[in-house]
């Protein structure tokens, strides 16, 4: 229960929730991350899945748990074979429970 000395925690701080990669080569791949600060007094355990976008296979870790107070970052790793316009919906997962959209777009 919140008092005066121990305020309400905020909403966990997830960003960005559209990750741009903007001009990539088919050569080299490329490199974002997306960021998560947990602002709560409790751990997090953050789980991407990024099934949809078979570009971003080589992205490692898919998830992590947060200590209370820590930022962790997801390194998102974009591999394109053939030149194209990449605009998909990925989600996260919070604790096993609460699911978001993240938005991975790519060249175009």
């Amino acid at each position: 229960m919140p008092t005066a000395t121990h305020p309400a925690p905020s909403m966990p701080q997830f960003a960005p929730r559209t990750v741009e990669f903007g001009k990539v080569s088919t050569a080299q791949p490329a490199l974002s991350h997306f960021v998560v600060t947990n602002t709560l007094h409790r751990a997090l355990h953050i789980a991407l899945d990024l099934s949809r976008v078979p570009e971003l296979a080589g992205s490692a870790p898919l998830e992590q748990v947060l200590p209370a107070g820590a930022t962790g970052k997801f390194p998102l790793t974009l591999r394109c074979h053939d030149v194209r316009t990449i605009r998909e919906r990925c989600e996260f997962c919070v604790n096993g429970a609460h699911f978001a959209p993240l938005e991975v777009r790519g060249p175009g």
